[in-house]
């Protein structure tokens, strides 16, 4: 069975995409991504009250439709996956904020259609690891997804 174009409701869809994602990364816990110690999708807390790192914080990122004949349009949906780690070595903090990032870069293009939900998943964008604030010892990385779907509208 292949992709098809989309009928339903926006919201509907782009609640799917963002369970299907979260269920993607909350599996591969048990594994590769082992060392996360929880998954924030949004804005739902700041640096300041995570108690325990690494973390995997998932931003939406605004995305502009791009309208195609016959009443089509493709819509892809970005996210942010930021990892954030605490350590006392900068180093040590940066590097594995890094390789966690590659690991969920790998979680996520592990299928390119998000087990059928999606008609494409396309990386955008792998930045490498930075300190948060000042001294903080706070470091993160990231990497970025559109996750494409076609919808008749």
């Amino acid at each position: 069975m292949s992709y098809a174009i989309d009928n339903r409701n926006l919201a509907e869809i782009r609640k799917e995409i963002k369970e299907a994602i979260l269920q993607k990364l909350q599996d591969a816990r048990s594994d590769i991504l082992s060392p996360v110690t929880s998954i924030v999708y949004g804005d739902q807390m700041e640096v300041g009250s995570i108690e325990e790192m690494p973390v995997l914080w998932i931003l939406p990122v605004s995305h502009q439709p791009e309208l195609k004949g016959g009443h089509t349009a493709l819509h892809d949906f970005i996210f942010d996956f930021v990892v954030m780690v605490h350590d006392l070595d900068s180093t040590t903090g940066k590097e594995l904020a890094e390789e966690l990032t590659a690991k969920v870069y790998d979680v996520i293009v592990s299928d390119r259609t998000l087990g059928k939900t999606v008609f494409d998943v396309r990386p955008l964008n792998f930045d490498p690891s930075y300190e948060a604030v000042a001294n903080s010892n706070v470091y993160w990385a990231s990497c970025e997804f559109a996750f494409r779907i076609q919808r008749r509208e």
